[in-house]
């Protein structure tokens, strides 16, 4: 089970390492991103609540999200593309 956002984050680079090596289909890994992409809303949504209840919005599931995700997938990006890159 999924129990913060960096597995969260690390659950879909797999997914996109297992698309590329062709150990799942397009549509599979659509479906997984959609799943994320539900999960995602849910924390939003109960973020906003708490902001409206003047509550601190803090959750485990985003602990320890302050490391730059952008960083993060661009390197995964570039390391997979470098893979391809290498088998031609």
């Amino acid at each position: 089970m999924i129990k913060d956002i960096k597995e969260l984050r690390t659950f879909m680079l797999e997914g996109l390492e297992k698309l590329r090596a062709k150990e799942i289909t397009p549509a599979q890994l659509n479906a997984e991103s959609n799943s994320v992409g539900k999960l995602i809303g849910f924390a939003k949504v109960e973020l906003e609540y708490r902001k409206l209840e003047g509550s601190t919005p803090k959750m485990d599931f985003l602990d320890g999200i302050a490391e730059n995700v952008t960083v993060a997938i661009d390197k995964k990006i570039k390391s997979l593309e470098k893979k391809d890159s290498d088998k031609e």
